[in-house]
């Protein structure tokens, strides 16, 4: 409970000095066209401690720095199935202090995992970044509150690797309670 109350008054001070109008926060973001495409499909296998399984994303813009997001994962460990369902929406800008080359994230949503039969729904919130390395390169991380179960705070970090046009290949991992590792290909639409 401490850790989701300091992590909802760290995201609402962000917050207030973004939206404020000091030159601080004219030098933390800036109005502009984004350098990612937030149009796109991730298809990964997870792999969760001792269990693995699946995962689904689909992301769109639906108005200028606002994307819908949905997901599905299906983990299994032995007998056991956990299946999670998350949808929400994602607000980008671009990052001034990076050239154009970068876009903070900030998202918040909804997700119900059904782990045999046990139903739980909660919320999850982050904020993070996407930066540009180069042309082909893209790295980003978050921190992500999730309070489906119990309450975890967690570190997520990825990289994705242009290996057609339209095509990037992932890898990227959750570090918080435990450890996860997943691996993939993001294919970007429109």
């Amino acid at each position: 409970m401490m850790i989701r109350t300091l992590f909802t008054r760290t995201l609402l001070l962000v917050t207030l000095s973004v939206l404020s109008t000091n030159p601080a926060s004219a030098q933390l973001l800036k109005s502009g066209n984004s350098v990612f495409n937030y149009n796109y499909v991730d298809a990964l296998y997870l792999d969760d401690d001792d269990a693995d399984g699946l995962g689904l994303r689909f992301s769109a813009d639906i108005r200028d720095n606002f994307a819908l997001q949905v997901g599905y994962a299906r983990i299994s460990a032995g007998r056991s199935d956990a299946d999670t369902i998350a949808g929400g929406v994602a607000y980008h800008i671009a990052a001034a202090s990076f050239l154009e080359r970068a876009d903070w994230v900030f998202d918040l949503g909804f997700q119900i995992i059904d782990a045999d039969g046990n139903d739980d729904t909660g919320l999850y919130a982050g904020a993070g970044i996407r930066y540009a390395a180069n042309a082909a390169l893209e790295l980003n991380g978050s921190v992500n509150l999730t309070t489906a179960v119990d309450t975890d705070l967690d570190l997520n970090l990825r990289a994705l690797y242009e290996v057609a046009t339209g095509f990037s290949a992932m890898v990227e991992t959750y570090l918080g309670d435990g450890a996860s590792l997943g691996i993939g290909l993001r294919f970007y639409w429109r």
